[in-house]
Order: structure tokens, then C-alpha cells, then sequence
């Protein structure tokens, strides 16, 4: 995850020793089999004051670079790039699939399929651009 003056999560290990961000404070749920992005417990101070490039490893091993702006926040879940972005608007999620088609889903649950994908480290889908209310996150 990265964070303001790169700073980043506190990762724990999982029993494969891949690391496992705080998915609660991130908002990360699962539930139906639906992957649900909520992150209420986020204050908007996490969130980057300035510009920066952010690196992580895709599900081909590789080292991917993404330009992040003002006001975002980034990490992988299952090796999928998840950015947030605090908007004055509705949720919604901007879903980037392996040939580059955007889907735009309003609200903040990928469907049932999209979410398996991303379970299942298919690559179907490469990146979440997650678009969140200000207003529903802590203030500090």
C-alpha cells in the first residue's frame, strides 16, 4: 500500500509468505463471493498529498510502475492493483480487464464473476480503480 511520504502497511505474512495488508482498515470484504471494497476506516490523511510513481509485482511476476496523483491511495489484493481515489461523488469502480476494456460499475461490489477472477489470479482482470466518497471517511 502506499501512503503519504511512502510510508507503508504493516504486512503480516500469510501461511504462502505473501504479505497481507490490514484488509479491514482497507475495507476489503468478501461477501457472497462478491469482492467489496468499503474503506470507511481510512482517514483521508493515508491518502497521498502529492504525486508519486508506485511499483508492484503483477500476477506475471513482473515489475509494473503506475503514476499515482493527489488523493490516492494504492495496494494489491491477490496481486491485482486496487487504487482508491477520494471523490465528491458517488462510489463507483473502474475495472481494467487484460485487453485494456474498462468496465465502470456503480457502487463498490465487483459482480460475481469479476470477483472469482481476481480470486483466481486469472490476469482477466489487471487493475480496480476504486472511487470513494470523502465524506464517508474519518476525518483525520
Amino acid at each position: 500500500m502506499v501512503r503519504q511520504e511512502g510510508r507503508h502497511a504493516e504486512d503480516l505474512p500469510d501461511a504462502a509468505g505473501e504479505p497481507l495488508p490490514r484488509l479491514g482498515e482497507l475495507g476489503v470484504a468478501v461477501e457472497d463471493g462478491h469482492l467489496v471494497l468499503n474503506p470507511i476506516l481510512l482517514r483521508r490523511g493515508e491518502f497521498l498529498q502529492q504525486a508519486c510513481r508506485w511499483d508492484y509485482v503483477d500476477l506475471d511476476g513482473r515489475t509494473c510502475q503506475v503514476a499515482l496523483g493527489a488523493g490516492t491511495l494504492a495496494f494489491t489484493f491477490c496481486q491485482v492493483p486496487i487504487i482508491y481515489e477520494a471523490v465528491c461523488a458517488p462510489p463507483r469502480l473502474i475495472i481494467t480487464r487484460a485487453d485494456g476494456a474498462e468496465k465502470i460499475v456503480a457502487g463498490n461490489r465487483l459482480g460475481r464473476e469479476e470477483s472469482q477472477a481476481v480470486f483466481n489470479r486469472t490476469g482477466e482482470i489487471r487493475g480496480i480503480r476504486a472511487e470513494i466518497p470523502a465524506g464517508t471517511m474519518l476525518l483525520a
